[in-house]
């Protein structure tokens, strides 16, 4: 047994004298000192780290002095030489000498946050994260074990909880404790007084605005009224608008504005292209031989069929954003009063809005 432990600190003691031939040539050997320390023999349940900190050394110490690559190799029997240290030392069980701790380990719930649990403990955040070598609080997870320094018993971590309004129940396996639900069923659909289930109904509504004769026909706002205008007509190659551009809410009814047939009720078409979205032009006969028709476009809906007859008043579609509109938010309603191929300013053909 001498003999072996002999054998043992001999090696040890080559290998520190090697060291100091390799990094210093010129020395003679006698002026290399030799390492102080003890062989440590491991017992059941000992690991580098627990040797290392009953002996006040580093891990990578132990390591590199014994030449060990994996510190998972270790057995019980295993020497290990020790240096620097004067005496053989016991090395306690980690629960052990987490049993002496002054604190206790509190295990992470759902929802609960580093922040909520310094504050239930009455500790700072910064304490914890040295204690637990938490470099990043928000990724501590539920299930994770944190240990509290001074702590006497678990605490209930305070969660804050934020309300939101929602038309079904979440899903369980989607639910969060952080978060309180508040069922509201959906909001009824407005009632207008010219549609019934978002049909059109042939009820007229007369405005309270005069109406302006174009050919055989009497003519009056597509829209009632709250409504603005957004873009006037424009003949100007740089701001060219065939019609006028009124500003309404989305689903805001929109009204014939003669009487007259559908003659499209539909979304892209070959003569007006994609940029119209969903829009419905009507005929209202002629005038020195030339046919008078009204567009009404970007609707989110359209509420007649091609080929229906209409009367003036009569709800037809409502205001949407459908297509290439001129605003990107907000409901809008492009109107155009054309004879023939030729676009009418609205503005002057209809009657003065009051």
């Amino acid at each position: 047994m001498m003999k072996g432990l002999k054998a043992f600190i001999i090696g040890v003691a080559g290998i520190v004298l090697m060291q100091g031939c390799v990094t210093a040539p010129w020395q003679a050997k006698r002026d290399v000192a030799v390492m102080d320390g003890v062989v440590h023999t491991t017992r059941q349940g000992e690991t580098l780290d627990a040797i290392a900190d009953a002996y006040e050394v580093s891990p990578q110490l132990l390591s590199r002095v014994n030449g060990i690559y994996d510190p998972n190799t270790i057995k019980p029997g295993t020497r290990l030489f020790i240096p620097g240290a004067k005496e053989l030392r016991t090395v306690e069980p980690k629960a052990v000498k987490e049993a002496k701790r002054d604190g206790l380990y509190h295990t992470v719930g759902p929802g609960e946050t580093l922040i909520a649990i310094a504050h239930a403990y009455d500790v700072s955040t910064e304490e914890l994260q040295r204690v637990n070598n938490i470099k990043d609080p928000s990724i501590i997870k539920t299930g994770d074990r944190l240990w509290i320094p001074r702590a006497k018993e678990v605490k209930d971590v305070e969660i804050p909880k934020v309300t939101i309004v929602t038309e079904k129940p979440i899903k369980k396996e989607e639910q969060d404790p952080r978060i309180n639900e508040k069922i509201v069923p959906p909001p009824a659909p407005p009632k207008t007084e010219t549609a019934e289930s978002g049909k059109n109904t042939g009820k007229i509504v007369e405005f309270p605005r005069e109406v302006s004769t174009i050919g055989p026909e009497k003519f009056q706002w597509p829209l009632k009224d709250n409504f603005r205008i957004l873009r006037p007509f424009s003949e100007s190659p740089a701001s060219f608008n065939s019609g006028v551009d009124l500003g309404a809410d989305i689903g805001t009814p929109v009204y014939a504005a003669a009487d007259g047939e559908v003659q499209l009720a539909g979304g892209v078409t070959e003569e007006l292209g994609s940029g119209y979205g969903n829009h419905i032009i009507l005929y209202h006969g002629e005038r020195d031989n030339k046919g008078i028709r009204t567009i009404y476009a970007h609707n989110s809906e359209n509420l007649v069929k091609t080929g229906q007859k209409v009367k003036r008043g009569e709800m037809i579609a409502r205001v949407g954003n459908t297509g290439q509109p001129a605003i990107a938010d907000g409901g809008i309603l492009h109107f155009e009063i054309r004879e023939v191929g030729k676009a009418i300013d609205p503005m002057k053909a209809l009657p003065p809005l009051k």
